[in-house]
């Protein structure tokens, strides 16, 4: 799976996009060599903002013009980035650069869900990918932008839980959190975050012009005026109610950083039980078995998701084909290798690589 983020991006070249330079193998690792960006994230600045250290507008939306020049490069090469949020968006410190990172993890079906210290994909999701997982390829990125012009001007996001989300409720505008943000830029933030994908700006050149028009009216107006400035840090929370199976999906990431290997499992299968063996639950419960070993139980979710997949459940063709493999990755590490003939089989019928040409080989020969 790290493979494939190198391929990705390997030949989109672009100043606000950190190069990979390509992949080897050191013995038994696998590396990726990228570009070294002396800098920190976007999250660190958000949740560092102070009267000692304000943010100011001009240099928000100086962000974002470098971010959506960066995922124009992207999309131009017909990728979707995916995961856009402020911790995959490191600044240069000698230049102020914005560059864009991570293609990877969003792609990998168990790591959506890896727990962080600030807060996860979940809150900068587009409504369409977070309701059925459904993406919009540029509207979606397009969304996510706008939430993180949502909280670089608020120091808020615009869901406090995943269930606000899902069910759109009403959210602030971000002149009604701080008076301070142009109207103008309000605006582009609203029509960004649009619930109805067909709303929202189409484009990164359609967003990037109305940007580029809030950022010349703010330095035409900072000429009689100070410029206006964010002195306050991000004030986060994005957690679901105890009902929800969300719930239980953030005591998982919880349980896995304490280290209680048990727990973590418990409260994923609670997840899945609580949302009727939903898909992206299934995926999220079979990625935390692997991680634990727990090879038999991993196997189990896979079948449930593959199942779905077969039913009629929305999947891309990497998305099936990714769950294949990993099932009769598992299927042969559980010794059951009349399943894993059977798996491979398919996958030599729908995805003819030399890699399941070869699994196919080795588990007929058991």
């Amino acid at each position: 799976m790290l493979r494939k983020e190198s391929d990705i991006i390997k030949d989109i070249h672009h100043p606000n996009i950190v190069r990979v330079h390509g992949f080897h193998n050191i013995s038994e690792l696998f590396v990726i060599e990228m570009e070294f960006v002396d800098g920190y994230d976007l999250a660190k600045v958000l949740d560092n903002v102070s009267t000692q250290a304000p943010l100011t507008f001009e240099r928000m939306l100086e962000w974002t013009l470098q971010i959506l020049d960066g995922l124009a490069a992207v999309h131009a090469a017909n990728i979707s980035h995916n995961d856009l949020k402020p911790q995959n968006i490191l600044v240069d410190k000698a230049s102020g650069v914005a560059k864009i990172t991570d293609f990877g993890s969003s792609r990998r079906l168990e790591d959506v869900w890896v727990w962080t210290k600030r807060h996860g994909t979940e809150a900068y999701m587009a409504p369409e990918a977070a309701l059925e997982g459904k993406r919009g390829r540029d509207v979606s990125d397009i969304y996510s932008i706008g939430v993180l012009l949502y909280e670089m001007a608020t120091g808020r996001l615009p869901y406090s839980s995943p269930h606000q989300l899902l069910t759109g409720v009403q959210i602030a505008k971000p002149r009604e959190i701080n008076r301070d943000v142009p109207a103008a830029l309000e605006e582009v933030i609203l029509r960004a975050m649009s619930r109805r994908p067909a709303s929202r700006f189409p484009n990164c050149g359609s967003m990037r012009a109305a940007v580029q028009a809030c950022l010349e009216q703010l330095r035409a107006e900072a000429v009689a005026a100070a410029m206006p400035v964010r002195s306050e840090p991000s004030q986060l929370g994005f957690r679901p109610p105890s009902s929800s199976p969300l719930y239980y999906l953030e005591l998982a990431k919880q349980r896995l950083t304490e280290g209680d290997a048990q727990g973590a499992l418990e409260a994923a299968e609670a997840a899945v039980d609580r949302s009727d063996g939903h898909p992206q639950y299934l995926r999220m419960l079979g990625g935390i078995c692997i991680r634990l070993g727990y090879h038999r139980k991993a196997a189990e979710a896979y079948e449930q998701l593959l199942a779905a997949f077969d039913r009629g459940y929305p999947a891309e063709a990497h998305q099936r084909g990714e769950v294949l493999e990993r099932l009769g990755h598992l299927y042969i590490s559980l010794q059951r290798y009349g399943e894993a003939v059977a798996i491979y089989e398919r996958l030599v019928n729908t995805v003819d690589r030399p890699y399941s040409r070869f699994r196919l080989a080795v588990a007929s020969s058991n």
